[in-house]
C-alpha cells in the first residue's frame, strides 16, 4: 500500500479524497493528520466520513498554544478524531506525534508515551462502552 497523507496543498480531508480519487487505485490509502486538518478548517467528524473507507492511519498531536504537550493536556481536537474514528469504524493505525522530541531536549520519553498509550485506550474504552446502548437497541 501506498499511504497518502494531509499536508501541503492537501490539507483538508476533502483535497486529500480528491487527490486519492485522481490515483484511483484500491492499493493508495489515505493517512489523515488531525492537526493539520483542523488547521486548515476541516470539521474532525466530516473528515472521518470522508475518508473513512480509504482510512489507514490516523495521526494525533496534542498542544497548548503553540507548543506541544502530552495527549490529552492540550487543545486539540485530539479525544475527537479518536471517537469520530472509531464512529466510522476505522479500524487502521493509530499514530502519536510528539514533536517536543525533535526540538527539546524532553530526557525520557517513555513517561510521555505510556501515558499517551493509556489516553488513547482510555478513549476508545469510553467511546465504545457509550455506543454500545445504541447498538443493543437496533
Amino acid at each position: 500500500r501506498v499511504v497518502v497523507e494531509n499536508g501541503g496543498d492537501f490539507r483538508e480531508a476533502e483535497a486529500l479524497e480528491a487527490l486519492l480519487a485522481r490515483a484511483a487505485h484500491p492499493l493508495v490509502r489515505a493517512c489523515y493528520h488531525a492537526a493539520v486538518g483542523a488547521q486548515a478548517g476541516d470539521d474532525i467528524a466530516s473528515a472521518m466520513r470522508r475518508l473513512g473507507p480509504k482510512l489507514d492511519v490516523v495521526r494525533l498531536t496534542d498542544t497548548r498554544g503553540d507548543r506541544p504537550c502530552a495527549l490529552g493536556e492540550g487543545e486539540s481536537s485530539a479525544r475527537e478524531t479518536v471517537e469520530a474514528a472509531q464512529a466510522v469504524g476505522f479500524d487502521g493505525t493509530l499514530v502519536y506525534e510528539y514533536p517536543a522530541m525533535w526540538f527539546e531536549a524532553r530526557g525520557d520519553v517513555e513517561p510521555v508515551l505510556s501515558s499517551a498509550a493509556e489516553t488513547i485506550y482510555g478513549w476508545l474504552a469510553s467511546a465504545s462502552s457509550a455506543a454500545a446502548p445504541e447498538a443493543a437497541a437496533v
